[in-house]
């Protein structure tokens, strides 16, 4: 379903939320269940190994220095945090029927990568109508 057709709703899923027995895109019953994948690169900054080769790399360069800066680029001690990219996969079981995804596959609007990730999806009305009962009634239960 896309976000230009007149019905569709957009609404946020977790992976936690209980799936309801429609079609995502037509709204039809359905007990098929297809994965839909989200990778998501996120930047990090790794702390320095140890207090260790921090208190190295100060004396390094206050004691020798000009010999301690080439010296610590030799050892590779020039960086005192590491910065990586970090791939995280993401997926999420929605209803959908295989007619329909024959024809094309749920895609996430949008992802919150958060404790419990969220996706967003364009849904068909009826199956908006039953997630939101269904989920309401699982909360009225835990509370």
């Amino acid at each position: 379903m896309t976000s230009h057709d007149s019905e569709a709703r957009q609404i946020w899923i977790s992976k936690v939320a209980i799936m309801p027995d429609r079609c995502c895109t037509c709204g039809m019953y359905t007990d098929n269940r297809v994965t839909v994948k989200q990778l998501d690169y996120v930047q990090k900054t790794n702390a320095p190994d140890s207090c260790l080769s921090v208190i190295l790399f100060l004396i390094l360069h206050v004691a020798l220095g000009p010999i301690g800066w080439l010296l610590s680029i030799l050892f590779g001690m020039g960086e005192l945090g590491e910065k990586k990219i970090v791939k995280k996969k993401f997926k999420l079981k929605i209803a959908q029927c295989r007619l329909c995804n024959g024809v094309a596959p749920p895609e996430i609007v949008e992802l919150r990568s958060t404790d419990v990730p969220e996706f967003s999806f364009w849904v068909h009305p009826e199956f908006s109508r039953r997630f939101v009962a269904e989920n309401a009634e699982n909360e009225n239960d835990v509370l």
